[in-house]
């Protein structure tokens, strides 16, 4: 319960004021000096705007209703994104959808900034719209909010939370940082290939990338992926494990009797957000009758899908089933890692995405996946790849554990400092 009063969220402000977009059909109005915010600019998990997407000329504000607000406003979105919002760091345009908000002298900009995120939830919620859901400006105002009325308790109150802030965006920005490395390291293993050849002692590149086709054509042959190491050979995805579709033959699928056993059953969502890693995470689970109706495939198996998210991967830490949207793929271990088919399939997503029919939902089947091609070196230069790619890979998931903690702990603290059940000192 909130230990402060609670006031209408405008008495809080001595002015609100909307944006505009210039007719793009102009392109003197376009890519100028002046960063122009639209909803696309409020990024997920932010609380700031330090940059824009798309920016206009003088001539463009001019020209239309956009309006230039200062650094340290305020500033929200009322239809589509509804409710995000965040506290601009640079002079900005607005466009339409935007709107700033200019905290009368008693209030603090980075403290009404916390509040409107605090509120986000009850903003989202009075939204209407068919087709593009928004909220009206006295709507928005009419929210009542809880307000700590001293200014210095709000700047103490606004300084804990963005020192919250800051480590958020160190650490995303660490994230950012080692995916960019990996995507190029990606790039590299698995066309180039870690140098194996002779020993330590005779091989001055021994353990490191190959050089690339372009400084060493010597080193590879041409196949029908192009340009791979000459150690390496191609194989179909069938010759070196086994392909099969999950499936679910009970109908009408949502049958109780199916379902509440200890059998786990995932599905796209599931793989789709493993992001190629292991899946732990399971919604539903199949009674002796489910799983007799489903199929289960053992720990190790790599899931990919084949409807709507086509080629999202996963690989199971742990028998679960499966429906007919997925394809489990068991991996023959005397020929190659498991790890190492999953990142192929996944490197190929593009490629098998092509193949699925333009229809209300996408999906391939069982002869796309069978027969695709993948380039195999050793399973010991496997091995090598798949070590320094997880080496990468660990940084990142350790630093997105990192990220959800803190996003936990300033959701906790929001609750107690914006309320007042926690007093600052």
């Amino acid at each position: 319960m909130s230990k402060f009063p609670d006031v209408p969220l405008g008495s809080l402000f001595s002015n609100v004021t909307g944006g505009g977009t210039p007719p793009r059909q102009i392109p003197e109005y376009w890519n100028g000096p002046i960063p122009w915010a639209s909803v696309k600019d409020f990024k997920e998990g932010s609380s700031s705007i330090d940059s824009t997407l798309e920016s206009i000329t003088e001539s463009g504000l001019r020209a239309s209703t956009s309006k230039l607000i200062k650094s340290g406003t305020p500033v929200i979105c009322l239809r589509m994104a509804v409710g995000r919002s965040a506290l601009i760091k640079c002079d900005v345009a607005i466009n339409q959808d935007v709107k700033a908000l200019f905290p009368t002298s008693e209030v603090d900009s980075a403290y009404v900034a916390y509040l409107l995120e605090f509120i986000r939830d009850r903003v989202e919620s009075l939204a209407v719209g068919s087709t593009v859901k928004g909220i009206s400006t006295s709507d928005l105002l009419r929210i009542d909010v809880p307000f700590q009325k001293h200014n210095s308790a709000q700047q103490k109150i606004a300084k804990i939370l963005t020192t919250v802030d800051n480590l958020i965006e160190k650490t995303q920005a660490l994230i950012d940082k080692y995916t960019a490395i990996k995507q190029g390291m990606m790039a590299d293993l698995f066309t180039r290939g870690i140098d194996l050849s002779g020993t330590a002692d005779t091989n001055p590149n021994y353990g490191q990338l190959r050089p690339s086709y372009d400084q060493a054509p010597r080193l590879y042959k041409h196949t029908e992926l192009g340009w791979v190491p000459k150690a390496w050979e191609i194989y179909k995805l069938e010759d070196i494990a086994s392909v099969e579709r999950g499936k679910f033959t009970h109908r009408p699928r949502d049958d109780e009797k199916c379902y509440g056993g200890e059998y786990p059953f995932i599905q796209t969502g599931s793989v789709t957000k493993a992001k190629g890693g292991y899946i732990s995470e399971y919604k539903q689970t199949l009674s002796d009758f489910g799983r007799n109706v489903s199929r289960e495939f053992p720990p190790e198996t790599i899931a990919v899908t084949i409807a709507a998210n086509i080629a999202d991967t996963g690989i199971l830490n742990r028998p679960m089933c499966f429906p007919d949207s997925v394809v489990g793929v068991i991996v023959d271990g005397s020929r190659a890692l498991t790890r190492f088919v999953e990142i192929c399939i996944r490197l190929r997503k593009t490629r098998l995405d092509a193949l699925a029919p333009l229809s209300a939902q996408k999906n391939i089947n069982l002869e796309d996946l069978r027969p695709l091609l993948l380039a195999l070196p050793s399973v010991e230069e496997q091995t090598q790849i798949c070590e320094r790619y997880c080496s990468i890979d660990t940084l990142i998931n350790e630093n997105e554990v990192q990220l959800a903690k803190l996003a936990l702990q300033k959701k906790g603290l929001m609750q107690d400092l914006l309320t007042g059940k926690v007093k600052v000192a």
